[in-house]
C-alpha cells in the first residue's frame, strides 16, 4: 500500500497546479482534454485509496473519499464536509496546544513549504479519538488553490509502539534494579569494556567507581583477575556458547552465567552474576551437620529411622538393617515392610502406641519383637518423636532409633525366673514352719494330757 506521501505525490501530479490559460487559447481542445484526463486520474486515486483523503479550502472540507467516511465514522460526505480540521479533532492535542491554533499553523506551514507531514489526534463521529499521520499538500483543484490532506489511522502501530516501549522500560527497570549483577560488554581477545551495567554493579567491584559503563575490565578488577575475565569473555564470544562459572572475589562466592550476543559487527557478551556466599556457607554448615549426624549414627550402634507419616516412606540406616541380619537396603524402607517384620502378637499394641505418639509431643518408646533374616525373633526398643507437624498438630515426619534389647530382655526373664524360684522356695519354707508350729502344739497338748494322767 502506498504511503500518504506517495499518494499525495501521485494526486498532485495528476491535478494541474495551475490551469494554463495560454494553452487553451492556442489549442482549446487540447487544454480541455488535458484537464479532463487529469481529473479522471485524480478521481480514480482519490476514491481507491485506503487512506482517508480530503480536500480543504478556506471554508473547510469540500470533498473526501470513502476511506475518510469509514475512518471518521460518517455515512455521507455531507455529514463530514463543511467542517474545519479542528471540528474533527479533540479540543486539545497531546502536546497541550489547542487543536484550532495548531491546525491553522500546520496548514500555513504546508502552504509555505510545499508540504507538511506530522502526527495528529483526530476524533471520530462517535467521540473516539485516534492517532493519525497527516500529510498536507497545497494543490490546485478546479482552478483554485486548496489543501490536499491525506490521513492514515496509526492506532495499531501506536499500540504496538506503546507495548514495545513499555516492554523495553520494564526490562530496563528489571535489569537496572535487579539484585543480580547484570551487564553487557564489548570484548576483544585481550580486553573488555562495559556497555551497560545494573545499578548495583558497584557492590560487585567493591570500589568507588560510579559510572561503570564505558570502563575497561582492567579498570574495575585487579590485574590478574581482569586478565582471566578477558580471556573467559573472548572464549565465550568465539565459541558462540554460553557458560556457567563459579568465581571467588573479595571474599565472596559468585555464580556467573555469560553468553555471546551477535549484533551486526559488534562483539558483545552479556551476563549476570549471583552472589552465592550465603548459600555456600549454608551448604558447608549442612555438610558438617551431615558428617556429625553420620558419625553419631555409627557411634551409637543403634539403627536410625526417618519416617514420612503421610506417604509411609522411610529411611533406615545401615545399622538398622544389620541389627536384623540384613545387608544395607536389602528390604524396602517403608511402614508396610516394617509392620510385616513385627511379631504378630505385638502388632496391635505397637500400632496403638504409634498412633498415640503421632498426636503427642512426648514421643513414644515401644518394646517388641522383630523377625530377623534368620527367622529368629529379636527383641528391640523403638523410640521416636515428631519433628514436623501439620496445622492440626499431628506428626507428618518422625525420627527415632532401633535398639537391640535382647540381652536386656533375657536378663529380665532370668531375673523373673529367679524371683519366681525364690517365691516358690519361700512358700515351701513357710509351709514347713507352719507344720513345725502345729507339731509343737500337738506335743504340748500331748504332754499336758500325760501329766494329768500321772497325777491321778
Amino acid at each position: 500500500m502506498d504511503t500518504p506521501a506517495q499518494i499525495a505525490s501521485n494526486i498532485s501530479d495528476t491535478v494541474p497546479k495551475t490551469v494554463p490559460v495560454s494553452s487553451d487559447s492556442v489549442n482549446p481542445q487540447l487544454g480541455e482534454m488535458q484537464k479532463t484526463e487529469g481529473e479522471k486520474n485524480y478521481q480514480t486515486l482519490f476514491e481507491l485509496s485506503n487512506d482517508a483523503i480530503m480536500i480543504l479550502d478556506d471554508t473547510g472540507f469540500i470533498d473526501c473519499n470513502k476511506a475518510t467516511l469509514q475512518s471518521f465514522g460518517y455515512l455521507t460526505k455531507e455529514e463530514f464536509c463543511g467542517k474545519s480540521p479542528w471540528d474533527h479533532s479533540p479540543p486539545v492535542q497531546p502536546d497541550g496546544r489547542q487543536s484550532q491554533e495548531k491546525a491553522t499553523e500546520m496548514i500555513e506551514k504546508a502552504k509555505r513549504e510545499g508540504k507538511n507531514f506530522f502526527e495528529w489526534v483526530h476524533r471520530r463521529s462517535g467521540g473516539e479519538d485516534f492517532p493519525a499521520e497527516v500529510l498536507l499538500t497545497p494543490v490546485y483543484y478546479k482552478g483554485k488553490p486548496v489543501i490536499l490532506a491525506s490521513v492514515r489511522d496509526i492506532t495499531d502501530r501506536k499500540k504496538a509502539e506503546d507495548t514495545l516501549k513499555e516492554s523495553n522500560e520494564l526490562l530496563s527497570l528489571y535489569v537496572a534494579n535487579s539484585p543480580i549483577y547484570t551487564y553487557i560488554k564489548s570484548v576483544t581477545p585481550t580486553e573488555g569494556r562495559v556497555v551497560y551495567a545494573s545499578n548495583n554493579f558497584n557492590e560487585l567491584i567493591g570500589g568507588p567507581v560510579r559510572n561503570v559503563s564505558g570502563k575497561l575490565t582492567s579498570e574495575l578488577f585487579p590485574a590478574e583477575f581482569a586478565k582471566k575475565i578477558a580471556a573467559d569473555d573472548w572464549k565465550i564470544f568465539s565459541s558462540h556458547e554460553g557458560v556457567t562459572l563459579e568465581e571467588n572475589f573479595n571474599g565472596h562466592n559468585y555464580t556467573t552465567i555469560k553468553f555471546p550476543i551477535h549484533l551486526k559487527d559488534k562483539q558483545l557478551i552479556a551476563g549476570y552474576t549471583i552472589d552465592i556466599t550465603k548459600r555456600k556457607q549454608s551448604e558447608e554448615s549442612l555438610k558438617k551437620s551431615n558428617e556429625l549426624y553420620t558419625t553419631t549414627i555409627f557411634a551409637i550402634n543403634d539403627g536410625v529411622w526417618d519416617w514420612d507419616v503421610q506417604t509411609g516412606n522411610a529411611f533406615f540406616s545401615e545399622t538398622y538393617y544389620t541389627l536384623l541380619g540384613y545387608t544395607d537396603k536389602e528390604f524396602p524402607a517403608n511402614y508396610t515392610t516394617w509392620k510385616s517384620l513385627v511379631h504378630p502378637d505385638d502388632v496391635e499394641r505397637a500400632e496403638k502406641e504409634l498412633q498415640e505418639g503421632i498426636g503427642s509431643d512426648k514421643g513414644f518408646a515401644i518394646q517388641l519383637r522383630m523377625k530377623m533374616k534368620s527367622g529368629e525373633w529379636l527383641w528391640v526398643s523403638i523410640r521416636g518423636k515428631a519433628i514436623e507437624k501439620d496445622k492440626e498438630g499431628k506428626a507428618v515426619r518422625m525420627v527415632g532409633t532401633l535398639t537391640d534389647i535382647t540381652k536386656q530382655m533375657q536378663a529380665e526373664q532370668s531375673l523373673q525366673e529367679k524371683i519366681e524360684e525364690l517365691e516358690r522356695m519361700n512358700s515351701l519354707m513357710v509351709g514347713r514352719e507352719t507344720a513345725m508350729v502345729e507339731l509343737k502344739e500337738k506335743i504340748k497338748t500331748l504332754e499336758a494330757a500325760l501329766g494329768q494322767k500321772g497325777a491321778v
